[in-house]
């Protein structure tokens, strides 16, 4: 269960936060919004970001979706008979100015998302706890940064991987635009999270070639990792797995049940931009179910994902998305080195 604040207080003080994260995202009297979130939402969040949009002066709504989507045999039907759930919600969203989405899991990597943001409505996803929201409040400065990180990284041709571990994975960019996390969607048809910072880039999956090498201190999805872990990736999935460990356990479990989709395939690959980030965050915030959005952040920090990717112009479709994050990593562009061991090292990434 997660665990959220009792005192409806809290509510009180992130209105402050969320009607300054709003005005980031252009927020204007004129527009209409939509918060949406469901059965373990934060009620302060939901509160706070209501009060925040009737400040602002915009129109706004909240709709609640349920946080287990009925029976067993509800969703074994809706996947025989192909029906899309809540469809009119997502309707709804799609002829909005702003979405403001605080559900448990979120929109992420779906080709719903793709979808609600075909009109031009712009969508904040919100998850993390208010002391973290607070911490890495989104600034000109890490826009900046992570604008700059897509321009050299779009500019690139080949992405190469390494770490003194072992890792050396490497694989053509291709032609998709490089996707940038900066912690507000300022933007007609964008998404980003608050307060996430990084760029990240759907390549070309099946050029991905190589091992990674995952060793204690690296994270799997929102755990650290706690035992070895050795990947071999051929022709962008991977191959073979070998460790000893309940990390390679759990990392086969979780492809198995993606037998058959591309939930073993390359995803993206990218690092953070937030000097604020910190890297203890899953062990943190456990109990507030964070799904690790911090650790992608950390300055310097290296993650390849697996599975899908629909939301950033990738080839993938499954229901899975595992993220892999590698601390010390060593990034090259066209066999130009520009991370060193979470340092960057060209000054434009600074």
């Amino acid at each position: 269960m997660v665990q959220f604040p009792l005192s409806p207080l809290v509510g009180a003080e992130a209105v402050v936060l969320f009607r300054e994260e709003l005005l980031l995202c252009n927020l204007r009297r004129e527009e209409k919004v939509l918060i949406v979130s469901d059965a373990a939402t934060n009620p302060h969040y939901a509160a706070a970001c209501f009060g925040a949009v009737l400040e602002i002066g915009a129109e706004v709504a909240q709709v609640v979706v349920p946080f287990v989507e009925g029976t067993p045999e509800m969703a074994a039907r809706r996947r025989a008979e192909k029906l899309v759930p809540y469809e009119h919600i997502i309707e709804l969203m799609k002829r909005m100015d702003f979405v403001a989405d605080l559900t448990s899991i979120g929109f992420l990597h779906s080709e719903r998302q793709v979808e609600m943001l075909s009109g031009g409505a712009r969508m904040l996803r919100v998850r993390e706890p208010i002391e973290v929201l607070q911490r890495l409040f989104p600034t000109r400065e890490i826009k900046a940064r992570v604008e700059a990180g897509a321009r050299v990284l779009g500019a690139s041709r080949r992405l190469r991987v390494t770490t003194p571990a072992g890792t050396d994975l490497s694989v053509d960019r291709g032609d998709r635009p490089v996707f940038m996390q900066y912690g507000f969607a300022d933007r007609p048809g964008r998404w980003d999270h608050w307060p996430t910072a990084q760029v990240v880039q759907a390549p070309a999956e099946d050029t991905a070639a190589g091992v990674l090498v995952m060793t204690p201190g690296d994270f799997i999805g929102h755990r650290y990792v706690a035992s070895p872990v050795r990947l071999e990736v051929e022709h962008g999935r991977i191959t073979r797995m070998e460790g000893a460990g309940l990390d390679v356990v759990i990392l086969r479990d979780h492809l198995a049940r993606g037998q058959g989709t591309d939930a073993d395939r390359i995803s993206h690959i990218g690092w953070g931009c937030d000097r604020r980030a910190r890297y203890d965050a899953l062990d943190r915030y456990a109990h507030y179910h964070t799904r690790g959005a911090e650790v992608r952040g950390v300055y310097g920090a290296v993650t390849i994902a697996f599975g899908s990717n629909a939301d950033l112009g990738g080839a993938n479709r499954t229901q899975l998305h595992l993220d892999l994050g590698f601390r010390g990593a060593r990034f090259l562009l066209d066999d130009r080195p520009v991370i060193e061991r979470e340092e960057f090292l060209i000054p434009e990434l600074r």
